[in-house]
């Protein structure tokens, strides 16, 4: 009896797991926010409340995000050096410095 129920607690987990992946998977091919609760991940800035809320690309942190991937890829910096580099050129996440490397 108690594995019929455990059965059926992990299926209703797993439903409401799916259902909430997919209805934020919709909201981002919309441009809307995955979550109104959620702030905006890095990069990007939310604009307008609940479900008329969608991303938009914020300029600066969009900028630190294209630097720090140009150094990785392209100049294959490790992180720690890209860290000290970004910090000395002041491109902080959320106005924050940044470290990395262990001894940034």
């Amino acid at each position: 009896m108690f594995n019929m129920l455990m059965a059926g607690a992990e299926w209703e987990r797993d439903t409401i797991i799916e259902r909430l992946s997919k209805g934020a998977h919709g909201a981002a091919r919309t441009g809307r926010c995955p979550s109104s609760t959620r702030a905006a991940p890095f990069g990007y800035m939310k604009v307008g409340v609940r479900r008329e809320s969608h991303l938009e690309l914020q300029p600066q942190e969009s900028a630190t995000i294209r630097e720090a991937v140009r150094l990785l890829l392209d100049e294959r910096m490790e992180l720690g050096e890209i860290c000290r580099i970004l910090n000395a050129r002041q491109m902080f996440p959320w106005g924050r410095s940044i470290k990395g490397g262990g001894n940034a």
